[in-house]
């Protein structure tokens, strides 16, 4: 009997290459497909935020602590920067708490 040797078209991953491929294919397809866009997902980030501010200082926050709503890029309201600035300390922790736990850190807010 002769040595066996891979084919040159083989893959080092054996038969499991093609098999990884394709998942690969359908993951991506499904993400393209099935996924939300990134305008629903930031829409539904500062959904978030707003219910995590509502249950901190209740519905109608916005009037109770004299913040200015605007309506940012993604079409959802939030406060200004300038009616952030002039709020106590604690509110404003609790705000920066908000956004960080809806991965909003990094997004610029309205002026």
């Amino acid at each position: 009997m002769g040595t066996w040797e891979r084919p040159a078209w083989s893959s080092p991953l054996g038969s499991r290459w093609p098999q990884l491929g394709a998942l690969l294919g359908l993951l991506v397809a499904s993400q393209v497909t099935l996924g939300a866009t990134r305008s629903e997902v930031m829409a539904s980030r500062y959904l978030r935020y707003q219910v995590c501010m509502e249950r901190t200082y209740g519905q109608g926050y916005y009037a109770k602590l004299g913040l200015e709503p605007v309506v940012n890029r993604w079409g959802v309201s939030e406060p200004t920067l300038r009616s952030l600035m002039v709020q106590p300390e604690a509110v404003q922790k609790v705000e920066a708490q908000c956004r960080k736990v809806n991965e909003l850190g990094t997004e610029p807010r309205p002026r």
